[in-house]
């Protein structure tokens, strides 16, 4: 039987000693994953790890997954700024003062009048007062210093779940600096979206990071972390907030005789004037457009003439909307500045209480009757606050008695 030879693999040969070798010498061993063409032209090898790299960037959809990876992780990123800004952020709720996430837990459609402004203003009316006394469903929604722009974006927001038949506008936000920082009463008045649109609406790029993420202006806080900073932020995630009985109201018990003060109104700062009148435009649109009425005021000061001449030119402008100057209504309320006050501009619990009763005289007067919902089954939360209210204030009158 014929025997066959094993044959030998078959080997190419080069076609010239020219493609095998370079000018520079044998040709190098070909790195894992390099190219053999670029080995064979000469050219540097490529390393392993960026070969690899190219290869993953080269396949099909892997440009989207790296965008939406890097997409999700900021938004994690601006997630975790957002919740630890609240945690950090003092005084998120409590039983003074205007709060959005509060404000927001009132029955939808059950607010019959809005206050609207500056300290000046929380701390001239109490809703509860005007409950107990004229059975009116009101909020006072106000922050210190508050200038024009965040009473506006606040109004707004406010309209969002509510359809208040007026809205009364404390005027001195007209001589406040646009501030726009995310301080404690802002950052609670307006919420995020509020300072947001304050931010924009003041075109203060600038402040944007502190005015939008409370982060970056609590952060030093974290020595002063409590438990209580960690479920009261908890609550605000969860929606979980209870309704304020002080409905935006401050509470002063505290009383410092003042002296009237005699001189001329001061002069309209019209670099602050300028920039604030524009968002009382504003406000004017937004009350027509939600069929609500306005009315303008000005509260209780030791100065009684140092706004006259700004409520005069606001006068001019708005001809059909009243503006109320209680400093000329001092006789008639019974304010007395040795009793009623807290400094030369903010009353105390007494002096808001005949301020109170004066405001309602006016807007019957103006809108001809307010509505009263005491006895409706839909506002028997309201009756609780009150009982909550008249406790919380008499203990604070009793604490300042003490000696």
């Amino acid at each position: 039987m014929r025997q066959t030879q094993p044959q030998k693999p078959a080997t190419s040969k080069p076609a010239s000693s020219k493609s095998a070798t370079s000018n520079k010498g044998p040709m190098a061993p070909v790195p894992a994953g390099a190219s053999v063409a670029n080995v064979a032209t000469g050219e540097t090898a490529k390393s392993t790890d960026a070969s690899f790299a190219v290869s993953l960037l080269r396949r099909p959809g892997s440009g989207r997954r790296n965008a939406a990876a890097s997409a999700v992780f900021l938004l994690l990123v601006i997630a975790g700024i957002l919740f630890f800004g609240l945690v950090f952020q003092p005084e998120k709720l409590g039983t003074t003062g205007f709060k959005i996430q509060e404000y927001r837990r009132e029955a939808p459609q059950s607010i019959d009048a809005l206050f609207l402004g500056s300290s000046h203003m929380y701390c001239t009316f109490s809703p509860m007062l005007a409950w107990q006394e004229k059975g009116l469903a009101s909020y006072v929604v106000a922050g210190p210093e508050q200038p024009m722009n965040t009473t506006m974006v606040t109004f707004r927001n406010c309209l969002a779940t509510q359809h208040p038949k007026v809205a009364v506008v404390e005027l001195r936000g007209l001589s406040f600096k646009d501030k726009v920082t995310a301080d404690t009463d802002d950052a609670a008045v307006a919420g995020f979206y509020g300072r947001l649109d304050a931010a924009m609406a003041g075109k203060r790029i600038n402040a944007w990071p502190t005015t939008l993420f409370d982060f970056f202006t609590y952060h030093s806080r974290w020595k002063e972390l409590k438990r209580s900073d960690w479920t009261t932020a908890a609550k605000v995630l969860l929606g979980r907030v209870e309704p304020a009985f002080y409905k935006g109201f401050v509470y002063v018990p505290q009383t410092k005789p003042q002296a009237l003060k005699t001189g001329e109104p001061f002069p309209i700062d019209h670099t602050l004037y300028d920039v604030n009148l524009p968002y009382l435009d504003d406000i004017v649109a937004l009350a027509r457009e939600n069929d609500c009425r306005l009315v303008f005021a000005m509260t209780p000061a030791a100065y009684t003439v140092y706004f006259d001449n700004y409520l005069a030119d606001v006068k001019a402008r708005y001809p059909e909307i009243p503006v109320v100057n209680l400093n000329e209504r001092l006789d008639a309320m019974g304010l007395d500045f040795a009793t009623d006050m807290f400094d030369s501009g903010h009353t105390n619990g007494k002096g808001a209480a005949k301020c109170t009763r004066e405001l309602l005289a006016i807007l019957e007067q103006a809108l001809g009757s307010l509505p009263d919902h005491r006895g409706e089954a839909a506002y028997a939360a309201w009756d609780r606050d009150l009982e909550k209210y008249l406790k919380a204030t008499a203990a604070a009158d009793a604490a300042v008695a003490k000696p």
